[in-house]
């Protein structure tokens, strides 16, 4: 419809409305080489180590008019609401490597988080709170070992103490026949609380208000790949997901709400990968192949995602410039794509429209000089040939247009 070419006479739901999200982070390590030892045949070493991080988030969303569609307002006019999250973790630990032992590391941390609001909320149904505020204690160790060809690995962390439970165990074994060939399995489960805007949210608009008493989301997962230089490289996964957490509409279909699911979600992932080289050209070609197995109506997947880029690398004026040049190519097949909400600032499940399946078209140039690199993307150009206007991120939300970015990262010590 050429009603729809140009995308400044569109209408849209409203135009008064805007969320930000800004951010901070510090981030430190430092390593202290306690006892070394090595020879040619044995080798002993203690390493002290200690990490440090500040993160500072802060989300924002502002209307200067309610917006029908959202529900009902507490505010006639100048809607704003401010969602502050700070997380603060700092942890020591301890490795010793042996020639005989393997590798062995341990740490304990602790880590306080603040996310929440300034004021608390009485409603008639009653109170939600203005803060998540509290404290964890956290203890982990991981070990490597090379034995006979195979490589062995495992990690675990769980919190001891605090207001959130939580753990992590991942192990596995990797074999390498040759420079060429390599397998691995690995093994991972995980429990975790939920997203902190699914357990609190507060906002002007009725509807966007709650507190929930979820459980944690417990995932397991077992993975196996195969990596032939020759051939190519292989990924299977199977992940079970109990008590899955996102956004939905509610029963009255008006505006997304916290969910839990009641059935167990079980996710199949299959992807290969392979790199066809030529003198300077290469092609990469991946291909990933994902099925929901149960729990298809909470979690939207497209089934099939392909990305193919065909580049040309070089050294340019004597070798002082290093260049990478190509086109990248992306598709997925449609689906239920899971739709948006500006309020949130978040995805929620929608089964009631597919879309995708339109491939993404982008021109880059890479170069890297000393310490500086730059770059050049023309993003989506095959926008510009397209006759049809039916590419869409998410339900309402057109596909940006062509567009180029240019970028330029100066690093000043190497």
């Amino acid at each position: 419809d050429p009603e729809f070419d140009d995308r400044g006479r569109l209408d849209v739901n409203f135009e008064n409305g805007e969320n930000k999200l800004e951010g901070l982070r510090f981030f430190g390590v430092q390593e202290y080489e306690l006892i070394q030892k090595k020879d040619s045949v044995d080798f002993t070493s203690v390493t002290l180590g200690n990490t440090i991080s500040y993160e500072d988030r802060f989300y924002e969303y502002r209307q200067t008019s309610p917006f029908e569609g959202f529900g009902e307002s507490y505010l006639v006019a100048d809607l704003k609401k401010t969602t502050k999250f700070e997380d603060f973790r700092i942890s020591g630990s301890a490795t010793l490597e042996n020639s005989i032992l393997g590798k062995v590391s341990a740490f304990i941390g602790y880590n306080d988080y603040n996310y929440g609001y300034n004021s608390v909320l009485e409603l008639d149904e009653g109170r939600i709170t203005n803060r998540l505020k509290g404290n964890l204690v956290q203890a982990g160790a991981s070990y490597e070992k090379m034995y006979r060809g195979f490589k062995l690995f495992g990690k675990g962390a769980i919190n001891i103490s605090g207001d959130l439970d939580g753990n992590y165990l991942l192990g596995g074994a990797a074999f390498r026949f040759n420079e060429d060939h390599a397998v691995q399995a690995q093994i991972k489960i995980h429990s975790v609380a939920p997203n902190f805007n699914l357990l609190l949210y507060q906002s002007d608009y009725v509807n966007y208000n709650w507190q929930t008493n979820l459980n944690n989301v417990k995932t397991q997962q077992l993975q196996f790949e195969i990596d032939s230089k020759k051939l190519l490289k292989a990924t299977v996964s199977y992940t079970g997901i109990d008590d899955y957490a996102y956004f939905a509409l509610d029963k009255e279909n008006t505006t997304p709400t916290p969910q839990q699911a009641s059935e167990r979600v079980d996710y199949l992932k299959v992807k290969a990968e392979r790199e066809f080289r030529y003198r300077r050209f290469a092609l990469m070609n991946t291909v990933l192949f994902q099925q929901v197995l149960s729990g298809e109506d909470v979690l939207n997947v497209p089934q099939i995602v392909t990305r193919q880029t065909l580049y040309y690398e070089d050294e340019w004026f004597e070798k002082a410039m290093a260049v990478q040049t190509g086109i990248g190519f992306k598709y997925f097949t449609s689906y239920n794509m899971n739709a948006y909400d500006p309020v949130l600032g978040e995805f929620y499940v929608q089964n009631s429209e597919k879309l995708g399946a339109f491939p993404l078209v982008d021109i880059f140039f890479n170069a890297k000089i000393r310490q500086t690199r730059i770059f050049v993307k023309y993003e989506h150009i095959n926008q510009l040939f397209n006759s049809s206007n039916n590419h869409f991120s998410a339900p309402g939300y057109p596909y940006r247009d062509a567009v180029i970015r240019f970028g330029l990262v100066w690093n000043f010590f190497l």
